[in-house]
């Protein structure tokens, strides 16, 4: 089934870490493939101790710093074809909506990606704006909405909370 966790609310990536834990917990082999989120975050730390959980993801990235890093579509690329779809249950793409939206992958690629994933597999999108033939395609579709957040007062993001 296809899950995407959307809209401009706090708790995405939080969601699909869930998911990944619930798997993991029931023996389920899980791929977490996080996009734009290269800087230390506190998931990254126990995601990587679970067993069962593959953490995935570029650490000279910095957080949403599409400028700093030379061919990060290439980057991005090889991380969608390191994943080995036949070994996992379930793979989540963490912020894999903007790194499509502003053309930081491959798009034909991600959407083969995306389309050809195997119906008796889960497959987790996560961010803000998600291409609508996704949404068209998905069993699942969370949007979770943002009423207030600290950052709207400019409270900058607060570790072991929202990295």
């Amino acid at each position: 089934m296809l899950h995407i966790l959307c809209g401009d609310g706090k708790g995405k990536t939080t969601s699909a870490i869930g998911m990944a834990i619930r798997a993991a917990g029931r023996g389920k082999k899980v791929a977490f493939v996080q996009f734009l989120k290269g800087m230390d975050t506190g998931e990254i730390h126990i995601l990587s101790q679970i067993k069962g959980i593959d953490v995935i993801r570029n650490d000279s990235l910095t957080s949403f710093d599409y400028k700093s890093v030379p061919d990060i579509d290439i980057i991005f690329n090889k991380m969608l074809d390191s994943i080995d779809i036949k070994a996992y249950d379930l793979v989540i793409l963490d912020e894999i909506a903007a790194a499509y939206k502003y053309g930081y992958t491959d798009r034909e690629k991600t959407d083969g990606f995306i389309f050809g994933f195997p119906k008796d597999k889960e497959l987790v999108l996560t961010g803000r704006e998600p291409n609508i033939k996704w949404i068209e395609r998905a069993d699942y579709v969370s949007d979770i909405k943002k009423i207030k957040h600290p950052y709207d007062k400019g409270i900058k993001a607060r570790e072991g909370i929202e990295l």
